[in-house]
């Protein structure tokens, strides 16, 4: 999101990495991705870092890296990412990032989230595990 605050772990980078070898083949031309996910699940960073390596690499596409909770209901996305994290496993992060306060209302707004993105995990052509250690293909 505009003026959110980045924080990149080596992990981002590491599955970032992953992803851009796997995808190297198939990007031609234009490409679209989507980086889905909980709030706070690390989206923002993964697709950054997916970005900065693809232009580092010279793919010499067109790639946008769309992110956000729900891109995984893009109809023209062409590869789908989805990162396996809830609330309560990026409460960490979030504090860091100084996002959010606290409450009890976004407590169940972020309960009321995941009940319903935690299902777009089926929809992804890749899951970044929740200890951001490796990737699961979706058949």
């Amino acid at each position: 999101m505009i003026g959110d605050k980045l924080v990149i772990e080596p992990f981002h980078t590491e599955r970032a990495s992953d992803i851009c070898n796997m995808l190297a083949s198939r990007i031609q031309g234009r490409f679209t991705l989507s980086v889905a996910g909980e709030s706070g699940a690390g989206k923002s960073e993964l697709a950054a870092e997916i970005a900065r390596l693809l232009n580092e690499g010279g793919t010499g596409a067109g790639v946008l890296a769309a992110e956000g909770t729900y891109t995984s209901l893009l109809n023209f996305v062409d590869f789908r990412i989805f990162i396996d994290r809830d609330y309560k496993q990026t409460l960490e992060a979030r504090v860091q990032r100084a996002r959010d306060k606290f409450d009890a209302f976004m407590v169940d707004v972020l309960e009321r989230e995941h009940q319903i993105i935690s299902q777009h995990k089926e929809l992804a052509d890749v899951v970044v595990t929740r200890k951001f250690d490796r990737l699961v293909f979706n058949s």
